[in-house]
């Protein structure tokens, strides 16, 4: 997954020639890559936990703790998501 580097700082830095990049790369685990794919504004979160068991069986291990703490990061730090 490519993000654009583009708050206000990053640009004033790159502007002062800092060597901060334009964008960044960030590699997904299975289950993250999985779960990113079941987000459609459609399913619950109890309907990706259910997928998500039901296709990556060890996932079910604390499932809903660890979906609801990664749905959280998306929405508080990554801004990748909103609550509806």
């Amino acid at each position: 997954m490519i993000t654009e580097q583009n708050a206000w700082v990053q640009r004033l830095l790159r502007k002062i020639h800092y060597k901060i990049p334009e964008t960044s790369e960030m590699e997904l685990d299975k289950y993250g890559s999985f779960i990113l794919q079941q987000i459609d504004g459609k399913r619950t979160v109890r309907e990706i936990g259910e997928n998500l068991g039901t296709a990556i069986e060890e996932a079910n291990n604390q499932l809903y703790d660890r979906l609801l703490i990664y749905l959280n990061h998306l929405e508080k730090n990554e801004k990748y998501i909103e609550l509806v």
